[in-house]
């Protein structure tokens, strides 16, 4: 009984713990979200790049810092600085591009996060898949039903292994 009532303490403790991480990850990814815009702005208006090297730097890799230097870059007036001081300073001045302020607020930093966008073209593509044997299984609208279910479980045993595992 005392192990049940432990047990139930932790779980709720965790998923509390869960809940808040998620909470203060939303918040931070609106956080950067709003910085980036500014120093977009800094970059683009004012020809100040220092902020946005800034926050870059300030960025672990593990909080989307790749995600952000595209979004930086597709909305910026700079370029990867292939100097010798690339490391201190990893973006400079791009003469030759004016910047997008205006695409940069219509669209989320975290949108360039190549791990994010994987993950949901794998889910669609499993999806679509699982949709089309699902159709070939019921039969329904093909010329030859029978054999269009005959394809759906062959699909189906065949691919299972591969669609399970996502």
């Amino acid at each position: 009984m005392a192990t049940e009532k432990k047990q139930q303490a932790v779980t709720g403790t965790l998923a509390a713990r869960i809940k808040s991480l998620a909470k203060r990850m939303a918040g931070t990814d609106a956080t950067v979200q709003g910085l980036a815009i500014d120093v977009l702005e800094q970059s683009i208006v004012h020809r100040n790049y220092t902020y946005l090297n800034m926050l870059f730097l300030a960025m672990t890799k593990g909080h989307n810092r790749d995600a952000l230097g595209r979004y930086l870059i597709k909305y910026g007036n700079i370029k990867p600085n292939m100097g010798k001081e690339r490391k201190e300073v990893p973006f400079v001045l791009d003469d030759t591009r004016t910047g997008d302020l205006e695409g940069a607020r219509a669209t989320s930093w975290v949108s360039f996060s190549v791990a994010q966008a994987s993950a949901a073209k794998l889910f669609d593509e499993a999806s679509a898949v699982q949709g089309l044997i699902a159709r070939l299984l019921k039969g329904e609208g093909f010329k030859n039903p029978d054999h269009a279910k005959e394809l759906g479980a062959a699909l189906q045993k065949v691919l299972e292994p591969v669609i399970s595992a996502h």
